[in-house]
């Protein structure tokens, strides 16, 4: 590790390139790569490749954007009501640092910011859900680019696509 170190995350890239050609690591994530050269250098033999280990259905669920936005705003209600704000201040009281907060997720991070008086709770709540529609929107996006995943919609008759798509694929087998 103290070798990685030193070196820029490109470069520690091109190192894992080097041992496994193929590999399906995000060559973007740092900490991901350090971890797989590691893996291999401590004789860890399942490296993740591009290949796939198994055949599998992948199913997706898609919402129209009115109602994904109506869904997330009841979700954080839902969570407010059932004592986020109540847990974080105990975190905090129990010796969290503003810093592991911050770095949990958006909800923790945003509520830390307000219990902390770096804005109201007016503005707490409608930077959260901002920030959540805008995660669900990268999401989406990140998801879309696999061709594998049948989509469901989840307007109509979800039920009777999944179905359908099961059948299709245990037939495919």
């Amino acid at each position: 590790r103290n070798e990685l170190e030193k070196l820029t995350t490109e470069e520690i890239y091109a190192k894992l390139k080097q041992i496994v050609p193929d590999t399906d690591v995000d060559p973007r994530n740092r900490n991901r790569v350090m971890r797989m050269i590691e893996r291999i250098h401590d004789g860890d033999s399942a490296v993740p490749t591009k290949e796939k280990r198994y055949e599998s259905l992948r199913l997706g669920v898609s919402w129209p954007r009115d109602v994904l936005g109506q869904r997330i705003d009841e979700r954080l209600e839902r969570r407010l009501q059932e004592g986020m704000i109540e847990e974080v201040q105990g975190l905090m009281d129990r010796g969290a640092t503003t810093e592991f907060l911050l770095g949990l997720g958006l909800e923790y991070r945003f509520i830390t910011q307000y219990l902390l008086g770096e804005m109201g709770r007016e503005e707490m709540l409608s930077k959260l859900a901002i920030a959540i529609k805008q995660f669900a929107k990268r999401q989406m996006t990140w998801f879309r680019r696999n061709p594998d995943i049948v989509w469901l919609d989840m307007a109509g008759d979800y039920m009777s696509q999944a179905c359908e798509a099961v059948e299709k694929f245990l037939k495919e087998e």
